[in-house]
This record gives structure tokens, sequence and C-alpha cells, in this order.
């Protein structure tokens, strides 16, 4: 699994600027391709919900010598995992090139993520003979049809090697091998799919033994895809001692079922500079409210307050998470507070912008956008004092919009 860092973002930066003079300017999104993806392969292991032991089984017209025995409910049961309960064959008769009657399992119940590709199968099978003598494969193929083998796919049964005398995993395939056939997600989860294994005596009076049978799919979910645009509308005229506002909305579209978060930090912000600075003296700035931290949780508070707690007498820049035009699981109410308010309100949370060194997350969705654009709205508060110097004001704040892990 990859990191949460440096991995599956996407990068805004918003040029905010405005002109005390009265000449607001527009924030600007960069020429950035608003889009990543990942693919990474997974996979599952299934015993069989559903087994016999059939005469003739898989279409092998010899495999007809000798049936299995079980020694628990019966063959399904007896192959469900590797604990000693074994289904076997210890007939007097089954002799040297005798075949078993064939194993056919089927129902395994895979349930993969939608559109997955299937990269490989493996079969695993735990089997022995009485001193590691007496038994190997016959047959061994995979089935979309419960019983019947795929048309032209590979028997991946080992015909030389004998079974050794205590039980051993063997296994067939590969996490790249299809078993010379296509495979669907649909095929996988289908109840005919499954298999069909036979066994052969070598020297007289053979006796063998099975004690699991699993399957592994491996397999690639779709490609989780994020696309995010982030679109921004302009400061008012600036008035000393006025609070003015302006918003930034985030639209985000991905299909990962981990959802996504989102970063913002001030390119220059940090303890000797300020996010904003005059055009024409970058030694001059806008003052800071404290920059955000986020609590351990989006349960848990982070360090937002309300207007009337911001510094230097609220004249500072500020954010927050509008609860407006918002997706609910992406919004924190115990971060931003639950009512968009334009006016010092308890319930309506600002925080300053935080610098490249103290990156945290202002908002997390824990689900998908449920195939179609999820809109989440940062507000901006601005106020500045009668003692502010009048000109261009400038600063980059950059929004970071990650797949979750």
């Amino acid at each position: 699994m990859f990191g949460k860092s440096g991995k599956f973002l996407l990068v805004f930066i918003l040029i905010l600027a405005w002109i005390f003079s009265g000449w607001p300017q527009i924030w600007k999104n960069p020429s950035i391709p608003p889009k990543t993806e990942r693919v990474f392969a997974e996979t599952q292991a299934k015993t069989a919900g559903t087994a016999a032991s059939t005469k003739d089984g898989g279409g092998y017209a010899d495999c007809d010598d000798i049936a299995w025995a079980f020694e628990g409910a019966d063959v399904q049961a007896d192959l469900l995992s590797a604990d000693g309960s074994e289904i076997y064959i210890t007939s007097p008769s089954f002799d040297d090139g005798n075949k078993s009657y064939t194993i056919v399992l089927s129902n395994f119940g895979f349930d993969l993520p939608t559109n997955s590709t299937i990269d490989g199968i493996v079969v695993s099978i735990s089997r022995r003979s009485l001193g590691g003598a007496d038994g190997k494969d016959y047959h061994l193929q995979l089935t979309k049809s419960a019983g019947t083998p795929v048309a032209g796919s590979d028997d991946n049964a080992d015909t030389t090697t004998v079974w050794p005398a205590s039980v051993t995993a063997a296994t067939y395939g590969g996490v790249d091998e299809k078993w010379n056939t296509t495979w669907t997600e649909a095929e996988i989860e289908s109840s005919g799919f499954g298999l069909v294994f036979a066994a052969m005596a070598v020297g007289a009076k053979a006796d063998i033994w099975v004690d699991q049978i699993q399957i592994t799919v491996h397999y690639s979910p779709p490609a989780e895809t994020l696309t995010a645009v982030v679109s921004t509308d302009t400061f008012p005229i600036v008035t000393p001692g006025v609070a003015v506002f302006a918003t930034s909305t985030i639209d985000v579209n991905t299909n990962s079922a981990s959802g996504w978060n989102v970063t913002i930090y001030g390119n220059d912000q940090g303890p000797s500079n300020t996010v904003m600075d005059l055009t024409t003296n970058a030694s001059v700035g806008i003052t800071d409210q404290l920059e955000w931290t986020a609590g351990a949780a989006t349960s848990s508070a982070g360090n937002a307050v309300r207007i009337s707690s911001l510094d230097n007498s609220n004249d500072v820049l500020a954010f927050r998470v509008m609860t407006a035009s918002g997706t609910a699981s992406f919004l924190a109410s115990d971060w931003w507070g639950s009512v968009d308010d334009y006016a010092d309100n308890a319930n309506t949370l600002w925080a300053g912008v935080a610098s490249s060194t103290n990156v945290t997350q202002i908002g997390n969705s824990s689900d998908d956008s449920g195939g179609g654009s999820a809109l989440n709205t940062v507000n901006y508060y601005l106020k500045v004092p009668t003692t502010q110097q009048s000109g261009s004001y400038s600063g980059d704040i950059t929004f970071t919009t990650i797949i979750n892990p």
C-alpha cells in the first residue's frame, strides 16, 4: 500500500490578490492536469462451498476406478481446511495405474471489486501418500461451469511427482497464469467457477489422502481515479476595519472506495513570513490567524476559533470549510462548526492557512464521490486594520487532494 504523502495527489495554487485602492483581482487556477490514478494487485483465497467425488467427472472417462471416502461430514467438509480431516482412498484394489473418481469443486464464493482484471489463478492442494510412494496427480483443470473443464485450458496436474509421506501443499498456476484461457470478474464470482481433480495410484494397494484444496485469485481492481478542480471567486473592495469574504469550491470526482482528503498551506507562510505580501515590498504582509492544526480525527476539535477569538483584534486572513454545498462525509463540524455565518458565531470556526511544514487535512471523505462531482467549499475571511499599508497584496495557497490509502 502506498504512503499518505507524496502519492496520488493533485496540487492547485490559488493566487490571492487585491488592491486597497479598490480594484479586486481574481484568484487564478494554474494549468495542472487535474487527474491521477493508481492500480495495485490484490488477492482472494477461498475453499469450495460444494464438493463431490464423481465417477468419470470432468469428462474424464477413465476416472472411474475408486471413489474417495471421507473422514468428516462429507467431501466438502474435509477439504475446507488443512486440519487433518481428509478425504482418502485406501482400497486394496487401488493398484498401479488406477485412477480415482474426479473431485469436483465449485461455489467458491469469490467477491471481487467490480470490473477487476484477473491476473492469475493459483490452486493449492495439500496431499500425501503412504510411505511417500503411492500416488500422484492425474488431472487438474479449472471450470467455469461446475464439473466441466474450460475447453482448451491447461491441465496443470503434475503427473511425475509422487506425493510425499506427510501432508504437503503443492501449488499449481501462478500470480500471472490464467491456465491458457481468459477470465472475467463475473466468471470468477459465478457458482460454476472451480476445478476438477483426479489422482493416480502408484504401486499396488495404494493409499492416498487429500486434506485441503484452495484457490487463490490474483486480480487488479479497476484503476482508482481522482479528478479535482478548484474554482474561486473574488474579494470585494477591501476597506480597513470591515471584514470581507470569498470562497473556493473544490470539485472532486473519484471512484476510490476509500475516499479522499484535502490539505491546504500557504507557500510563503512561516514564522517570519505571511501568506499575503505587498507586491512592491515583501516585508509588508497581512497578519495571518494562527495556522490550522487538525484534530487527531474529524471527530476531534482542531484549533479553529470563532471570529471574536481571532488574533490581532480579528484583523487577519483566515479560512474555514463551509457546510453549504458540501459533501456530508467530507465535512467535519468538530473542526469547522455546524453553521455558515459571516458574523461572530460559536458554531462558525476559523483558522489560519497552514505553513508547508504543518500541512494537515481540512476535510476527509471516507466514500467515493458516487459517480459524480462532490463539492466542498472553503470560505475566506479577511479584515485589515486602518494602519495596513495600501497597495496590491498577493500570495500563493496550495490545495492538495489525495486518494485515501
